[in-house]
């Protein structure tokens, strides 16, 4: 008994020494690249789902936005239509393209005045594409908006 207690001891330790701890140095390794593997998939993960809500958010705002414009846009073609019809007469009953750039530019500074600051200043119009952006979606709302009050 005496000798398998003294052997014992060496037994476990030629096992770890020779079959653990290099069966060690070849698992971590792999189980450390499987993890890592992971992690980049986890990371990835959520950083595209990150993208996507940041995007959608950016896309909500900017539906917002364009709704809001369109609102105002629609105002202001609808208060000038009066004006255009008092440029109208028995005689010429076609506005001259004097007469229509003179309501273009009327819609479009009421326009500007009825918007609110958060969307003519700061980042609001950076996501519009800046000034010449706004300009243009205002422009294209104008003649939407012209259609439609034609087709009535």
């Amino acid at each position: 008994m005496e000798q398998f207690a003294d052997i014992l001891p060496r037994i476990i330790n030629i096992l770890i020494d020779d079959l653990l701890v290099p069966a060690l140095l070849i698992l971590v390794p792999i189980i450390l690249i499987k993890v890592q593997g992971y992690a980049k998939r986890m990371l990835t993960s959520t950083t595209d789902k990150n993208e996507k809500e940041s995007l959608d958010a950016i896309t909500n705002i900017m539906t917002n936005l364009t709704e809001q414009v369109k609102l105002i846009v629609g105002a202001a073609v609808a208060a000038n239509m009066k004006e255009a019809e008092e440029f109208k007469s028995d005689e010429t009953p076609v506005l001259t393209d004097e007469e229509i750039e003179l309501l273009n530019d009327s819609a479009r500074d009421m326009v500007y005045e009825m918007l609110p600051s958060t969307i003519t200043d700061g980042s609001l119009l950076v996501l519009l594409g800046g000034q010449a952006g706004l300009d243009t979606l205002i422009d294209s709302l104008m003649e939407k908006e012209l259609i439609e009050i034609k087709k009535k």
